[in-house]
């Protein structure tokens, strides 16, 4: 009967290879993409290291157009198990890990005081840009602009995203905000709003006004661009005639939100 090959580990690796040893001799800054995710597999799989693995599964995500890592950040738990080496476990340590990157990466960001829509848009876009389905985060900010908050809000199909304004308005009303930001995705790649996504807009003002908790800015992430209503002077800006720009504030409603 043929012997089943053992998983390699790291201590299989030579001494000046090994990662855990670098990243303590000369720290976790030296160490490449691959070293560092294979601390994070620990294990390798049958005739190959870790960091063998790592290398070959960051090389598989080159076939996307983005950096690997930001790929391995995108990819959800059926996908990783896909990797051959990559069982139940390390799928979910590979999620748990990249997911603690991407809440340090945009809470350093939303520590700043004053966030810009182009910061707002950095610390959402790699996350939302690259989603098969709209997805809605709410973002809620003190009186200094500096984000307090954020809440996922979930997803809606391929062309519409839902919003229940009592989710969105409780989490508000829960941190003090003074006043929140929607963002949402289009697959697409095509930030340009929809009738929908205006008439989502203009009834979000109106709930804010009411609630005290105005909307700052509505954005829209595109491919690499985004769409943002403040900057195109949609926001709290009527029109007597019953349009503003591409928005038509007047006619039957295509609104898909919850209220």
């Amino acid at each position: 009967m043929k012997q089943k090959k053992q998983d390699l580990t790291i201590k299989d690796l030579p001494l000046s290879e090994r990662p855990y040893e670098i990243l303590e001799k000369r720290g976790a800054e030296v160490l490449t993409d691959a070293q560092l995710l294979a601390i994070i597999l620990k294990n390798g799989s049958a005739g190959e290291s870790s960091v063998t693995l790592s290398t070959r599964i960051l090389g598989e995500l080159n076939k996307y157009d983005q950096d690997p890592l930001i790929a391995l950040t995108q990819m959800p738990l059926a996908s990783l198990r896909e990797f051959r080496g990559i069982g139940r476990v390390k799928a979910i340590e590979i999620q748990a890990v990249m997911e603690i990157a991407k809440r340090i990466s945009g809470r350093m960001i939303a520590d700043r005081k004053g966030l810009t829509t182009q910061d707002i848009v950095g610390i959402y876009m790699d996350t939302m840009r690259f989603s098969q389905r709209e997805g809605a985060w709410a973002c809620y900010f003190n009186i200094k602009n500096a984000m307090i908050a954020e809440q996922f809000l979930g997803y809606g199909s391929l062309h519409t995203v839902l919003v229940d304004f009592t989710q969105v308005f409780k989490k508000g009303l829960e941190c003090g905000a003074y006043k929140f930001v929607l963002l949402h995705n289009h697959p697409s790649g095509d930030p340009r709003p929809s009738r929908a996504d205006c008439d989502l807009t203009y009834r979000l003002e109106e709930a804010g006004q009411i609630m005290n908790i105005p909307l700052a800015d509505h954005i829209i992430i595109g491919d690499k661009t985004y769409y943002s209503f403040v900057e195109d002077g949609k926001i709290l800006q009527e029109d007597t005639e019953g349009e503003t720009g591409t928005c038509d504030r007047s006619g039957d409603s295509e609104y898909t939100g919850l209220l």
